[in-house]
């Protein structure tokens, strides 16, 4: 209910309602939390350091899911510690998501990404080879070849595609 409301806020009211969208992060529905990390990302998007002092706190997971989903549309580079440091976390859920927004906001610098290149997450992997494609250059051709016999079918089609790109 408090979500339907925050939708049909104009900005002025939902920077007054920002202590109210940082619970609501934490919804376990992923297309709310979805949905209301755009919305935190657009109110918070000048004044990120809030959501970064509430990320480095002990919070529950998917309010962790969700404020990294919000910092991720934000794309400030000043936040990609938390994306490197999320993305060694136990859950991975939390890496994945961490590893999807440091890619697409190019949060992480090549060598940073060839690190996770070995992650036991699928979806990890698959969001850095999209992230090395994105640069592609021999040195990580040279990376990306290991993951030629990738157990994951959908990690070797996103390898393909990538390598495909190479001029």
């Amino acid at each position: 209910e408090a979500a339907a409301l925050l939708v049909k806020l104009n900005p002025a009211e939902l920077r007054q309602s920002r202590q109210l969208l940082i619970p609501l992060l934490s919804s376990t529905d992923a297309v709310v939390r979805d949905a209301l990390a755009a919305l935190t990302a657009r109110v918070f998007n000048n004044d990120f350091a809030e959501l970064v002092q509430e990320i480095n706190r002990d919070i529950p997971k998917h309010l962790a899911l969700g404020l990294l989903s919000a910092l991720g549309r934000i794309g400030n580079p000043e936040t990609a510690h938390i994306f490197h440091s999320f993305m060694r976390h136990q859950a991975s859920q939390l890496r994945t998501t961490a590893a999807y927004w440091a890619v697409h906001q190019g949060l992480m610098a090549k060598k940073e990404l060839i690190d996770y290149l070995g992650d036991p997450q699928e979806t990890v992997r698959m969001a850095v080879v999209q992230g090395l494609g994105q640069h592609l250059d021999s040195e990580s051709i040279g990376y990306l070849a290991g993951l030629i016999e990738d157990p994951s079918r959908q990690v070797r089609r996103e390898l393909a595609a990538a390598l495909g790109q190479a001029k």
